[in-house]
């Protein structure tokens, strides 16, 4: 699935407020705020919400909502949440225990194939919000919290914490945008993969075009393809074996040693030599000609009547 940018930076640092015992009174009310007279019906079907600070939810929304206790484990959460259509978790950026409590729950989606996951920052009203749960521009612990979150598989960011239906519209944005991310992205890997196949596909019948038909209309010097030889450099051929070699600019030229005395050979004590070119080389017809030029030049310099 596609990842998409995250909209915030936010801060973690500071203390969690006092209260770690269970949802915060005034985190509660806030809650209530955001989604007061918002039900299933005002977001995308399939969107769950998950608040790591055990805010218990409006009677409305009860059904698409999952409260993560203190010392609960978000391992237990994967089964329900993995066949969801999206998730956005509730966690403030200022309660280090809700931030490490995401960052579990993050990474033990991320382990399977599971849905968009989105953060949405939640503390208190605005009216009494900490300074610390303002955006941070200057991280001074050398990694940001957010970019760490969205290395290990975090989808995005809302930013600021909207209320009523301004949040609704905005959770319905961040459905789509991710959708559309994850479709493009598929697209985008189906072509790439479509273009190889085509490159192998034409690499085929350009090589079946060289050397099976090009070859012996215009280089019948050159020897035809030999299908049954070895993948690279051979260690033998027709009863001779290679010995030193020296490579040049064209190809490499082997020293042959015989496996065996053959006196009809007749070669006088005559020293033979294989020349080995990289058919790779050889893509067009300009380079096919080349060739013909450079194997009629050795058969000139090997014939006895030069």
């Amino acid at each position: 699935r596609g990842k998409a940018s995250a909209a915030t930076q936010w801060s973690s640092k500071g203390d969690s407020g006092g209260c770690n015992t269970g949802a915060c009174p005034m985190t509660q009310t806030w809650m209530n705020q955001r989604f007061l007279r918002l039900g299933p019906a005002d977001f995308e079907e399939g969107v769950h919400f998950v608040s790591i600070g055990n805010v218990s939810p409006l009677a409305d929304v009860q059904q698409v909502w999952t409260a993560v206790a203190k010392g609960q484990d978000v391992s237990t959460l994967v089964p329900t949440l993995k066949a969801k259509r999206a998730v956005f978790i509730f966690a403030s950026p200022v309660d280090q225990g809700q931030v490490t409590k995401l960052r579990e729950l993050v990474q033990c989606m991320d382990a399977v194939e599971s849905p968009p996951m989105v953060w949405a920052p939640h503390t208190v009203t605005p009216e009494i919000r900490p300074h610390n749960a303002m955006i941070d521009t200057n991280v001074q612990d050398g990694q940001n919290t957010v970019s760490s979150l969205m290395e290990m598989g975090l989808d995005g960011i809302i930013s600021g914490e909207p209320q009523g239906q301004t949040l609704a519209l905005i959770l319905r944005m961040w459905v789509h945008k991710l959708e559309i991310a994850a479709e493009t992205l598929s697209d985008v890997l189906q072509e790439r993969h479509r273009k190889a196949h085509n490159v192998e596909y034409y690499k085929g019948h350009t090589d079946s075009l060289l050397w099976d038909y090009l070859r012996s209309r215009i280089a019948p010097v050159i020897p035809p393809c030999d299908r049954f030889l070895t993948a690279g450099e051979p260690g033998h051929i027709d009863g001779w074996t290679f010995g030193s070699a020296r490579r040049t600019t064209s190809g490499t030229i082997y020293r042959l040693n015989g496996r065996r005395h053959d006196a009809s050979v007749g070669l006088g004590g005559s020293k033979e030599v294989a020349f080995l070119v990289d058919k790779q080389t050889v893509r067009n017809v300009t380079q096919m000609m080349a060739l013909k030029r450079m194997v009629d030049a050795l058969w000139m310099v090997s014939c006895q009547k030069r």
